[in-house]
């Protein structure tokens, strides 16, 4: 187990910050298949378990947004998270797997837009030489294992 903690904190310290957030989606998406598994099989102290986890990356996910520099953007993302926390707040009460399912397309939409901008900006890099990183608050990297310990 601890070998398994190690590996995982090297991986999440050696990623960049595009790559972090691919990968905290990744990770948000497969904690809520496992919320809905646990409401299939009527489990609901997994269920409240995945949950809780999937409530406190999303609340990461609020904690590292930008509004300086996101505008606009970062005030969206907000809603969507902030939505997306009530509907499994909503979803523990009622195990309503549709409420878990509207969340899940949320974040795959996310994961979908995010890894594309990857891209570009990987594009662009090559052409320009000059890596832009999108900025997130200074203290991405500090928080980024917090959620995973």
């Amino acid at each position: 187990m601890a070998f398994e903690t190690n590996y995982v904190e090297n991986e999440i310290l050696s990623l960049n910050n595009d790559e972090l957030i691919s990968f905290i989606y990744r990770g948000l998406l497969d904690y809520l298949e496992k919320i809905k598994k646990s409401i299939e099989q009527n489990n609901p102290s997994e269920k409240i378990n995945w949950i809780n986890k999937a409530i406190d990356v999303i609340s990461y996910l609020r904690s590292i947004l930008d509004y300086d520099k996101g505008g606009v953007i970062s005030k969206n993302l907000n809603n969507l998270y902030l939505f997306s926390i009530k509907e499994l707040t909503d979803s523990n009460f009622s195990n309503d797997i549709t409420k878990i399912i509207s969340v899940e397309n949320i974040f795959k939409e996310l994961l979908s837009a995010w890894n594309e901008m990857i891209k570009k900006k990987k594009g662009e890099y090559l052409k320009n030489s000059d890596q832009n990183e999108i900025n997130f608050s200074d203290n991405l990297r500090e928080k980024r294992v917090e959620i995973y310990g």
